[in-house]
């Protein structure tokens, strides 16, 4: 059912008429246009539901009901094909991405039915674009399929000799590509390297950028370079070594900024979300609110950059204190027309924000009018609603865990509150590592010490004192723990839970 709601939205969105023409026959008032307009309308959300509703309760509904999925889906990735892409709101590189793949499906069909010679021509044209616009595998497929038609079915040795020439400098590039890829992959993903400490993983990754160097020498590919350069900036981040991410980011700028690709706006924005980052862990807000202004001034909106760089700059809001802009930006990304197509970890975070944002509003540090036009929170559906983060086990999920006790002390559900600090106290010995998320480590044993001095205000600041220094000399630029985890920075959320607590004794 997931992938028949990804290809009815994706069909629906570009309002695609070409279901009714794709094979001549009938589409309307059949069990398929049903199905159809109920994922797209969301009355069927389930398999169990579409299938009942189609086929009521007969021996054969699911044999039915299997095969008529199977029909649709065909019938909407045969759609995808008749979607006019000059109609959406794509810049020039991704026009020429899709256009040339679609182009490039239909020669590998024209290849295979006999019309050769109409494939060639095509080709041709298709490699043009896809050398201009340095999309290397394609380009590398459709060289390869030359050379074979050029050496055994048109031979021409001058064109053969220039096209492998073409080949051995694609491969070239290729392998650079795949290689970047490879080490921002598990860099990115972890597998493999989750036991190494940081200091041996700055050594591995250390490694794996000089590597790089050499391989990009004289080598200007777009996807290359993005990679590389991702790679060069993680050798850093790995050990929070913000000052040599910014340095290495803005060399990143520089070389894309230097670059006619017309993909090197996308990268720009990609590092100034990194910069931006540094600032809000350095504290240097005003540096960060400029490289927001400047990175948001030309990045389309609704772009997954956009989305990205509002995340952050919401985080640079509520640390400076700013929390009505704070409001005021997730109620503006929120209700954005693209926000429901975000990754389902970028939705999950942008809820995460909503939570903390209410929360806020809960404990009136913003004031809300009736033009804000804000959801009504519940955080029970808040949890319920993040199947992604509740399978976190490397920090993601101390947002959640926190926020859900915060809101419970806030309405004096001690006994639940109680049952959660036990539960996030396990969390932590079981998965967070103390160098890399002490800074957590110190606030959740804080939070531990709420029962044991039975909610009383003053006994709670006696025994968290301890903790609270450790905290406050462990200042978030050196605490080396993911820049997205402290929504609200620690010492202001901890004179938000004192203020909750109260010299009686619970």
């Amino acid at each position: 059912m997931d992938q028949l709601k990804e290809l009815a939205g994706l069909i629906t969105r570009h309002k695609t008429k070409g279901l009714n023409v794709i094979d001549g026959t009938g589409f309307s008032n059949t069990k398929l246009q049903k199905l159809y307009e109920g994922i797209q309308t969301g009355q069927f959300s389930t398999d169990e539901e579409a299938c009942l509703a189609l086929y009521q309760n007969t021996k054969t509904s699911i044999t039915k009901y299997a095969k008529l999925k199977s029909r649709l889906q065909q019938r909407l990735i045969n759609t995808a094909f008749f979607i006019d892409i000059n109609k959406s709101s794509h810049n020039d590189i991704q026009l020429a991405y899709y256009s040339s793949y679609k182009d490039w499906a239909a020669v590998k069909i024209l290849i295979g039915k006999g019309a050769r010679s109409t494939a060639i021509a095509i080709g041709e044209k298709i490699l043009k674009k896809a050398e201009r616009f340095e999309f290397s595998q394609l380009a590398l497929d459709i060289l390869r399929m030359l050379r074979i038609h050029y050496a055994l079915w048109d031979k021409n040795e001058k064109k053969y000799i220039e096209i492998n020439t073409h080949i051995k400098k694609h491969e070239k590039i290729l392998a650079a590509e795949l290689l970047a890829e490879e080490y921002y992959s598990i860099m990115t993903s972890n597998f493999g390297i989750s036991k190494l400490s940081k200091t041996e993983l700055f050594e591995l990754f250390k490694k794996y950028s000089n590597n790089l160097k050499k391989k990009t020498k004289g080598l200007h590919s777009y996807r290359l370079n993005l990679y590389a350069r991702m790679v060069y900036i993680y050798q850093y981040q790995v050990i929070n070594d913000y000052k040599n991410i910014i340095k290495e980011s803005e060399k990143a700028i520089h070389f894309f900024e230097s670059n006619n690709n017309q993909a090197s706006k996308v990268a720009i924005h990609i590092f100034l979300i990194k910069i931006l980052a540094c600032h809000i862990q350095l504290k240097q807000f005003e540096k960060g609110e400029t490289i927001a202004e400047k990175g948001l001034r030309d990045m389309p909106e609704g772009s997954p950059n956009w989305f990205q760089a509002n995340s952050m700059y919401l985080i640079l809001c509520i640390h400076t204190q700013k929390f009505k802009e704070a409001l005021n930006l997730y109620l503006k990304v929120s209700q954005h027309q693209n926000f429901d197509r975000l990754y389902a970890k970028s939705t999950e975070r942008w809820k995460t924000f909503e939570a903390y944002i209410n929360y806020l509003i809960s404990n009136g540090e913003i004031k809300v009018t009736t033009e804000d036009k804000l959801k009504k929170f519940r955080i029970n559906k808040f949890l319920n609603e993040l199947p992604v983060f509740s399978k976190d086990k490397r920090g993601m999920n101390i947002p959640v865990l926190i926020i859900h006790i915060l809101f419970l002390l806030q309405q004096k559900k001690y006994a639940a509150v109680i049952d959660r600090v036990e539960a996030i106290n396990q969390y932590t010995y079981r998965y967070l590592r103390n160098d890399e998320n002490f800074r957590s480590n110190c606030f959740i044993k804080m939070l531990v010490q709420l029962p044991k001095a039975n909610f009383h205000k003053q006994a709670v600041i006696r025994k968290t004192e301890k903790y609270y220094d450790q905290l406050k000399n462990t200042p978030l630029e050196i605490s080396g723990q993911d820049d997205e985890i402290e929504i609200i920075p620690y010492e202001m959320l901890w004179e938000f839970v004192l203020d909750s607590l109260h010299n009686k004794f619970h």
